[in-house]
């Protein structure tokens, strides 16, 4: 089971090591900012399955969901719910 604090690191991680980029704000408009573009966004998708060990269906996927650190975080917090690997 993984906490909350340790997927809002792992994320930071994904951003910082696998992505090449510092996200100053958990609510920062990562699309607005042009921080996240398409090829990052598959990145992500493919660092958080390998991270966090879940399958991500990228056909029932909402760009909003990705929009900031703190919707990306919320988003594995109810993907590994869902999967019963998730603790508060």
């Amino acid at each position: 089971m993984i906490a909350k604090s340790a997927i809002y690191e792992n994320v930071v991680k994904i951003f910082r090591n696998k992505l090449g980029v510092v996200v100053p704000d958990t609510e920062a408009d990562l699309f607005e900012t042009g921080m996240m573009d398409s090829l990052k966004f598959v990145e992500l998708v493919f660092n958080l399955e390998k991270v966090f060990g879940s399958k991500i269906l990228v056909g029932t996927l909402e760009l909003d969901q990705f929009r900031t650190i703190a919707n990306i975080v919320k988003f594995v917090e109810e993907s590994m719910e869902i999967n019963g690997i998730y603790t508060t």
